[in-house]
């Protein structure tokens, strides 16, 4: 059962008693992390960091900030699912992070960061599912928002083949007087 309550209590009891326990430091953070306590939960990762557990420890902050992002961008909070997911990046790099950036930037019609973020997602996630939709997204904020033909063109060839965006595409392309 996981009764993450009682799971805290007794880690937050353990770790008390040796604050130089690292995996009882990560597992701590792990728990109060899903219960949603966010700072409680990075002050335990540091510590598991400080005593020998560091990768792992900014694997786990980057994923809470990761989840802190998410619930930003669902909530509506653009800025706020930015800066989380840019947190998030400065422990671990995760192509998830720059895809909610992007999404967020965009949304903020932050036009260069969103593209920023979505290449950043493309070259970590090339073979993603959605890929061909960031692609064309890319590509289309490159023609609309950024007014720069060239990069839209590139973009747009990159996924001229794409079953389910190529003939938007190559209308693109057409449009645009490239080949």
């Amino acid at each position: 059962e996981k009764n993450l309550e009682v799971a805290a209590e007794a880690l937050t009891n353990a770790f008390a008693a040796d604050t130089t326990n690292a995996k009882n430091a990560l597992t701590l953070g792990q728990v109060l992390s899903a219960q949603g306590k966010i700072d409680e939960a990075i002050e335990a990762f540091q510590h598991a960091a400080w005593n020998g557990q560091e990768q792992a420890a900014k694997t786990q902050m980057s994923g809470t900030y990761l989840k802190v992002a998410s619930a930003a961008l669902k909530a509506g909070k653009m800025a706020d699912a930015i800066k989380a997911a840019n947190t998030a990046n400065s422990f671990a790099e995760n192509a998830n992070a720059y895809l909610i950036a992007g999404q967020a930037s965009q949304k903020l019609n932050k036009a260069s960061d969103a593209v920023e973020n979505f290449t950043k997602y493309l070259e970590l996630k090339p073979d993603a599912a959605n890929a061909s939709a960031i692609t064309y997204t890319v590509a289309a904020l490159y023609q609309t928002a950024l007014k720069n033909n060239g990069k839209a063109l590139e973009y747009y060839n990159k996924i001229k083949d794409d079953a389910k965006f190529g003939a938007q595409a190559k209308a693109q392309i057409a449009a645009l007087g490239g080949k």
